[in-house]
């Protein structure tokens, strides 16, 4: 029997912003996130999210803090972002610059979401190809927190720069002990 069991599969198509709710739960404390992504508009679309309290409203208040390393296969590390008191988690990902030839995906696990006694922690990291000068692979891992004690039911996932299409997909992790 696996430890990983499906919660939610959800599919969107050119869309700036889903919602996927309804899938922290005291059945587990940790959770795993995958999203494959592709494109609906030209340009760079860079994907962000937050966490959705268990009533329902996505958490923009200025409590997360994050760090990000942006690794470039063509050369150095290209990027260290970091940042706190925001009112969002930069670096789930990116998708490429030409649309629909390019795709990306991520992978987050985030610890005790559903608690109300401890803050939300996570871990990501993520992989997309662009057109650059060469076209290479990019890569970003990250750490980021939620600095609030409150029980949180879900995952908002958003674009700042256009739209995009995909599946995220939500497993619960089960630790036998």
């Amino acid at each position: 029997m696996s430890n990983l069991r499906l919660i939610n599969e959800t599919s969107f198509t050119d869309v700036s912003s889903v919602n996927i709710e309804n899938v922290f739960s005291s059945d587990f404390d940790i959770y795993k996130l995958t999203l494959d992504m592709g494109k609906t508009s030209a340009g760079v679309v860079s994907i962000e999210h937050r966490l959705i309290n268990a009533s329902g409203s996505i958490i923009t208040a200025s409590n997360y803090d994050f760090a990000n390393l942006k690794l470039d296969s063509g050369g150095s590390f290209a990027t260290n972002e970091r940042d706190t008191n925001s009112n969002d988690i930069r670096g789930l990902g990116q998708v490429g610059t030409d649309v629909n030839t390019h795709s990306a995906g991520a992978v987050a696990y985030y610890f005790n979401p559903f608690s109300s006694s401890f803050y939300t922690f996570l871990t990501m990291q993520s992989s997309y190809f662009a057109d650059a000068s060469p076209d290479r692979y990019f890569g970003y891992k990250g750490i980021a927190v939620l600095k609030q004690t409150a029980s949180m039911s879900g995952i908002n996932i958003f674009s700042t720069s256009g739209n995009y299409t995909g599946t995220a997909r939500i497993y619960g992790l089960r630790v036998d002990s």
